[in-house]
């Protein structure tokens, strides 16, 4: 997992601020497809095997907090969240901050909506630690 400078999707999307997108390697790629098909046939295990052999596998590790917050164990869960961030964090281009504002993930691209998932779900998290304030920070983040 990586992540590129890009250009606007489409017409209708702001002109203002730096485009950049997630992208994946072909060893990804193939992960990927390995972990699509563990989802279709509702394999759990081979979803687990996955994140035995690569523990940051940001599709992987939201698929298992979701699984986890329905089996109300909600702090692996949040466990699980907040890995797959960290693993975001990682594959950040040098130019890209999302703080300041001026850069721009587009919701269209398919490699960025883990990003924009994981990141909601997040919020959710710290509001439910009562970080409401925090919670808020991250919204405005997220709407950007």
């Amino acid at each position: 997992l990586s992540m590129k400078p890009s250009s606007p999707v489409s017409e209708t999307t702001l002109t203002n601020g730096n485009y950049f997108q997630f992208e994946y390697d072909k060893d990804y790629q193939r992960l990927e497809i390995q972990f699509f098909d563990s989802v279709d046939g509702h394999n759990l295990q081979g979803i687990m095997d996955i994140l035995r052999q690569y523990p940051y596998h940001i599709n992987a590790l939201l698929h298992l907090s979701d699984v986890s917050r329905m089996q109300d164990d909600t702090p692996t869960a949040v466990d699980l969240i907040e890995r797959a961030l960290y693993s975001f964090q990682q594959s950040f281009h040098p130019l890209f901050s999302i703080i300041r504002g001026e850069c721009r993930l587009e919701y269209r691209i398919q490699a960025n909506r883990s990003f924009f998932i994981c990141l909601f779900k997040h919020i959710i998290y710290i509001g439910e630690r009562g970080c409401s304030r925090t919670a808020l920070e991250f919204c405005k983040v997220l709407l950007r």
